[in-house]
C-alpha cells in the first residue's frame, strides 16, 4: 500500500517462539476443540491400541490447549468488559494516556488484531505508538495526539512515513479534538485512516453490539431541567455568559465545544486571547460553537472581575445577567466569587474543568429560578 520498504535490521525470530506465538493467537475455539480431539484420543490410545505414552502426550496437550483457550476466552471478556463500560464520550474524555492505551489494545483485540508497542520497532521519530497485526495485515495506530485540540498535516505525514518504512498495510490516526482541513485532505490521498472520538465508538458499537443511545446516555434529570430553562430563556430573548480565559485555556476547547453544545443559552465572551493569536482564530479552534463567542472583555485597572461587571452593563440583562467565568488566574476575582472556574493553565479545559462548570452551570440555574419565583 505505501510502496517499496527498507529491510528490517532485527534478528530472525527463534522458530520456537514464533510457534508458540502462532498456538497463543490460535481462536479460543479452535483451542477448545483441539483439546477436545486429542483428550478423546487418548482413551483410544491407552485403552484400545494400548500405547500408554502416547496416550499421555495427547493428555498434556489437551490440557495445554484447553488452559490456552480458557485463557483466550478470558481475555476477550476482560477486553469486551472493558470496551463496553469505556465507550462513551464522558468515560474516553476521563481516561489517562495509558488507560487509553489499555482501552484501545482491547477494542482491536476484539476485532482479531494481536497489538504490540512501536516503541522498540520504529525510529523515535516516528510518529506512531502501537502495531497490530491481523492474518497478512499489519497496521500502524497513531493515539499520542488523541487529547489535543488539532491534529495537523505534519503529524500524520510522520505516520505515513512510519508506516511506508515499516511495509505497514496501513495507518490510522486517532484523536478526540480535530484534524486540520489540510491534514484531511493529505491523508484522503495517502490513504491514511483519520479516527475521531465517535469513530472510535461507532466501531466500539459494531464489535460489542452496543447501541448509539447506549454510547450516548441521556443527561440526568437534573441537567435536563436546566437545559429547558436555558431553552425558555431564549424563547424570552435572553442568554446567559461564560466569560473565558482563552490565553489560560492552552488544551480543551474541542471539550467545551461540546459541553456549550449542550447548554445552548450561554454566550460565550472572552477575557483574553491568547498571545499571537485573534478572536477569529479562537472562533475557529471553538468549532461549531465559534459563532458563540460574540466579543471580548475591554482591560480594566481594577481586575478581570470589574472588567467583567463593566462589560455585562453593556448587554441587554444588565448586571442581572446570569455569567459563569473560566479562569486560570483566580487572584483576579474576589475571594468566594461564586462564579469562578478556576482551570490550571498546565492542564486547560480537561474532564475535572468541566466537570466543575456544569456544577456552576446547575448552582447558577438554581439560583435564577429561586429568584424568579
Amino acid at each position: 500500500m505505501f510502496g517499496p520498504k527498507k529491510p528490517h535490521t532485527t534478528a530472525k525470530p527463534n522458530g520456537v517462539d514464533v510457534l508458540i506465538q502462532k498456538l497463543a493467537a490460535l481462536p479460543p475455539a479452535i483451542d477448545l476443540v483441539l483439546a477436545a480431539v486429542l483428550g478423546g484420543y487418548s482413551f483410544v490410545a491407552i485403552y484400545v491400541d494400548n500405547a500408554k505414552l502416547v496416550g499421555l502426550v495427547c493428555i498434556l496437550s489437551a490440557l495445554i490447549f484447553a488452559m490456552l483457550g480458557i485463557s483466550a476466552v478470558m481475555r476477550e471478556m476482560k477486553a469486551f468488559k472493558l470496551v463496553e463500560s469505556g465507550s462513551t464520550p464522558e468515560a474516553l474524555r476521563s481516561m489517562k494516556t495509558q488507560q487509553f492505551e489499555h482501552y484501545l489494545t482491547a477494542l482491536f483485540s476484539l476485532d482479531g488484531y494481536r497489538l504490540r508497542s512501536a516503541i522498540d520497532e520504529l525510529h523515535r521519530q516516528d510518529d506512531a505508538d502501537l502495531i497490530a497485526v491481523r492474518k497478512k495485515e499489519t497496521l500502524l495506530i497513531q493515539f499520542n495526539h488523541w487529547d489535543e485540540d488539532m491534529v495537523t498535516t505534519k503529524h500524520i505525514q510522520s505516520l505515513h512515513k512510519a508506516a511506508t518504512v515499516f511495509r505497514a498495510t496501513g495507518c490510522i490516526a486517532i484523536t478526540f479534538g480535530r484534524f486540520s482541513p489540510e491534514a484531511i485532505d493529505w491523508a484522503e490521498r495517502k490513504g491514511v485512516v483519520l479516527m475521531t472520538i465517535e469513530d472510535v465508538i461507532d466501531m466500539a458499537c459494531r464489535l460489542t453490539g452496543m447501541s448509539v443511545q447506549d454510547a450516548h446516555p441521556l443527561p440526568s434529570s437534573e441537567v435536563q431541567v436546566e437545559q429547558s430553562h436555558e431553552i425558555a430563556e431564549i424563547v424570552r430573548g435572553h442568554h446567559r455568559f461564560l466569560i473565558v480565559d482563552f490565553a489560560g485555556l492552552d488544551y480543551g476547547l474541542t471539550r467545551l465545544n461540546e459541553l456549550l453544545l449542550e447548554h445552548p443559552a450561554y454566550q460565550v465572551v472572552a477575557s483574553s486571547i491568547p498571545m499571537g493569536k485573534t478572536i477569529e482564530s479562537v472562533r475557529e479552534g471553538l468549532g461549531d460553537c465559534g459563532s458563540r463567542l460574540i466579543g471580548e472583555v475591554a482591560q480594566c485597572s481594577d481586575g478581570r472581575y470589574f472588567a467583567i461587571q463593566n462589560y455585562l452593563l453593556t448587554t441587554a440583562e444588565g448586571k442581572q445577567a446570569t455569567w459563569l467565568a473560566l479562569d486560570s488566574e483566580p487572584r483576579k476575582f474576589p475571594e468566594g466569587c461564586t462564579e469562578l472556574i478556576a482551570v490550571n493553565r498546565a492542564f486547560g479545559f480537561d474532564s475535572s474543568a468541566a466537570q466543575r462548570l456544569l456544577e456552576a452551570m446547575l448552582l447558577v440555574d438554581k439560583r435564577a429560578a429561586a429568584v424568579a419565583a
